[in-house]
This record gives C-alpha cells, structure tokens and sequence, in this order.
C-alpha cells in the first residue's frame, strides 16, 4: 500500500520520503496554524508548507519551533505564533471543526 502511494506521489509530483519520518505528530496545532493561515489568506500555502515539512522533509508538525518555522516560510509573523501557540488560542474552534 506504501508503495502505490509513493508511486502515486511520484507521477505526481509528489515525492513522498516516507523513510524519513521517525514519528507519528499530533498535528494539533499545525491545524491551529493553518486556521490562522486561513484568516490572512494563506491556507493553502500552509496545508502545502505543512505537507512538505512532514512528507517529504520528515519534520515534527507538531512541535512549537517547526511551526513557527512554517509561519516564517508562508509569511506570517512567527513571533506571533510562537506568542500564540502554548496559549489556548482558537482551541475550541479547531475541536469544533474537527467535531
């Protein structure tokens, strides 16, 4: 099955690394990114950016300091997400979403 996948990717243009992921995140917060993302615009930008960072980077979406990265890389303010990420912003309108 991981190999259709890969293949998928690949006539795709999708070059999933699936060798170099060393752990499943909780991907929470890049949900939480995201929505932020959506309300200047860039939603798009960061579902790619954050697909990049895990498929084919093999980052950690789930940690404070690869987001705030991804932030930077779709031009949102980091400071801000690093300000908002440990606080309960726009936790329980992600869980609704999700819901």
């Amino acid at each position: 099955m991981r190999q259709a996948l890969i293949d998928y990717g690949q006539a795709e243009g999708i070059p999933y690394q699936f060798d170099r992921i060393t752990r499943r995140p909780n991907s929470f917060n890049a949900h939480r990114l995201v929505r932020w993302a959506q309300g200047q615009q860039k939603g798009s930008e960061a579902k790619e950016a954050l697909f990049k960072a895990y498929f084919q980077d093999g980052r950690d979406i789930g940690e404070t300091d690869v987001l705030v990265d991804i932030a930077r890389e779709i031009d949102l303010d980091p400071a801000i997400v690093a300000e908002l990420m440990p606080t309960d912003a726009d936790v329980e309108n992600v869980r609704n979403e999700e819901a």
